[in-house]
């Protein structure tokens, strides 16, 4: 593998680093790792990290990790992802009327 390469993969898993979906998951997955981490402070680090990530469910935060994606699939040179469909489910209806809840 070339520098060139290397440095472009280092640069492009920074910037992936930045959304924080990845963010808060790598967090977690350090925690959990930890070899002197007591079971109960796992399943502390995975509960901090669900109510984190239940806070990202608002349509703003949503478009922001969105367009984010949507940067890092151009840089890529990759197939960006679509805006999602449109709810099916009651459960969806709901969140789709109701975004912070």
């Amino acid at each position: 593998m070339s520098d060139q390469s290397l440095s472009h993969m280092l640069a492009t898993w920074q910037h992936a680093r930045n959304l924080s979906v990845i963010l808060l998951l790598e967090n977690l997955n350090r925690a959990v790792q930890c070899r002197s981490v007591s079971v109960s402070s796992m399943i502390a680090a995975m509960q901090l990290s669900k109510d984190n990530l239940l806070s990202l469910r608002c349509d703003n935060k949503f478009m922001t990790i969105f367009d984010e994606t949507v940067s890092l699939c151009t840089e890529l040179d990759i197939d960006a992802p679509q805006m999602p469909r449109t709810p099916t489910t009651s459960t969806e209806t709901f969140h789709r009327h109701n975004p912070c809840a």
